[in-house]
């Protein structure tokens, strides 16, 4: 431990080496910034549980035909033949496919 920055009285189990850099705190690793940008960092602290500001709103669903959906299964099977077989371009090609659709 480095005595400078320990923060407490020495006690006999502690070992002291020169040059040693104390584990840091995430306060003290704001320590100067904070300081010297006081317009940059927020001080309020969140509550936990505390709502956001903005609240997300779902993506809208995705109905697919009869069609697309047999589509989209015949795609997938094609997926998992490739990554059985092993052949990376085939199953780039089937990957490419399901993003096209």
């Amino acid at each position: 431990l480095d005595a400078r920055f320990l923060g407490r009285d020495l006690t006999p189990t502690d070992v002291l080496k020169d040059g040693v850099v104390n584990p840091t705190t995430k306060e003290s690793r704001k320590g100067n910034f904070a300081k010297n940008n006081p317009h940059a960092f927020n001080s309020r602290k969140k509550k936990k549980g505390e709502a956001k500001a903005r609240k997300r709103t779902p993506p809208p669903e995705v109905f697919l035909s009869d069609e697309e959906t047999k589509q989209v299964e015949k795609i997938w099977d094609q997926v998992e033949v490739q990554l059985r077989r092993g052949d990376s371009r085939e199953l780039f090609m089937a990957l490419l496919k399901v993003v096209q659709l």
